[in-house]
């Protein structure tokens, strides 16, 4: 085997040290940094989806309110109520019940 000069081993140590330094940073620093990035964009992603589901929650609230308000107002109404007969009051307290010739309910569908 022949034997390596002092500059010949400098340079082999240092062309070994370049490769460790290259495999150290492209297959262990690079994958941990572009992890860190996924991460980071996953979170940014989540974050935004939350703050659309506690926009959606708090519409939902708003809109589940409003119709127990309209639930509370129904179940108070009597049970004599007819559509009719209502609007025919409120024609007359308008004053256009003259105005009016002709009613019909529509027939449902179904």
């Amino acid at each position: 085997m022949m034997a390596l000069s002092t500059k010949d081993r400098r340079v082999l140590a240092f062309g070994a040290g370049a490769l460790v330094v290259f495999v150290l940073v492209q297959f262990v620093i690079f994958p941990l940094l572009d992890k860190r990035k996924r991460l980071e964009r996953g979170i940014k992603s989540k974050e935004k989806g939350l703050v659309e589901m506690q926009a959606m929650q708090s519409r939902f609230l708003q809109l589940n309110k409003q119709s127990n308000t309209l639930e509370e107002r129904l179940s108070k109404r009597s049970q004599s109520f007819g559509l009719f007969a209502f609007l025919e009051k409120k024609a007359a307290e308008a004053q256009i019940k003259d105005n009016i010739d002709y009613m019909k309910p529509s027939e449902l569908a179904g």
